[in-house]
């Protein structure tokens, strides 16, 4: 049991049995005072150290998907991957960041609880999973060979096209719609790398990616006489962290509310920003 404080104990010195009887409600109280927040202060530090101990997180990418997020060489890389980094660790969540295909990455949300970080929201998506407020916003393009161009201005000019996307993407609603209702062909490739190899020996009509994935792509395979982009989007779509809703950590969307709240002050004071432009800078 506690020893009662000397600041305590002075109260009940020097003084008359009827006013020391006056006094003893008031020293009960402040000893029950002083037992309750010294009671509190010991709870808050072992929280602390529950914290400090908690087990990472895990977080989880596309792993061919530069500048996004891919492994290069044994080394997770990507404006996703690092700007992930400084999310949680301002959110005080310890974090295991790791790359997987993309189809896998998106099940690991289910068998292993991972978060996906750069995935893009739709209302089935919804219907299983959390989100956080979006975190940056892609650009969804049409790249065509240089020698084989069309118009493109909405969905109906892909009819009776061989349309070429990433193993596991979706790419919007419509898009869903109009494929499942077989206006064109859908082939899929386990990388953008490999849809635009296949582009390139006019294998496949066309490919969906975002901007800076594709711009990339076209640079490193030095095909820039080769492939073209068409520059109305097939879709502009906002990237989120996705999170299963029973992912113990979320319980009363307790996780994405602590991540919500850090992109909020991160795209306020310009980190998000900061960190977009710096790493984007040095991969090119």
């Amino acid at each position: 049991m506690a020893m009662m404080p000397a600041a305590i104990r002075q109260i009940g010195i020097n003084l008359s049995t009827g006013e020391a009887m006056r006094k003893a409600d008031v020293i009960l109280a402040l000893w029950l005072l002083y037992i309750g927040f010294a009671s509190a202060s010991e709870g808050a530090i072992s929280n602390g150290k529950q914290s400090a101990n908690m087990a990472p997180l895990l977080v989880v990418f596309d792993d061919s998907y530069p500048p996004y997020s891919w492994d290069d060489k044994g080394t997770k890389k990507g404006f996703y991957v690092e700007l992930s980094k400084v999310l949680f660790e301002r959110a005080g969540y310890p974090v295991q960041l790791a790359l997987y295909p993309w189809k896998r990455a998106i099940r690991m949300v289910d068998s292993k609880n991972a978060i996906l970080a750069g995935i893009y929201k739709t209302p089935e998506r919804e219907k299983q999973y959390s989100f956080t407020q979006a975190w940056f916003e892609e650009r969804v393009l049409l790249y065509v060979p240089t020698s084989l161009p069309f118009e493109f201005n909405e969905l109906f000019d892909l009819r009776g096209k061989k349309v070429g996307i990433n193993l596991g993407w979706v790419i919007s609603s419509e898009f869903q719609k109009a494929r499942k209702d077989k206006l064109f062909t859908v082939e899929e490739s386990a990388t953008s790398e490999e849809n635009m190899r296949k582009l390139m020996r006019e294998r496949i009509d066309c490919f969906i990616v975002d901007e800076l994935n594709g711009d990339l792509l076209v640079k490193q395979l030095n095909a820039k006489d080769k492939l073209s982009r068409l520059n109305t989007p097939v879709a502009v779509n906002k990237s989120y962290l996705m999170i299963s809703k029973n992912n113990p950590h979320n319980a009363n969307n307790r996780l994405t509310k602590k991540l919500d709240a850090v992109i909020d002050e991160m795209k306020a004071d310009g980190s998000l920003r900061d960190i977009f432009n710096t790493y984007m800078n040095n991969t090119n």
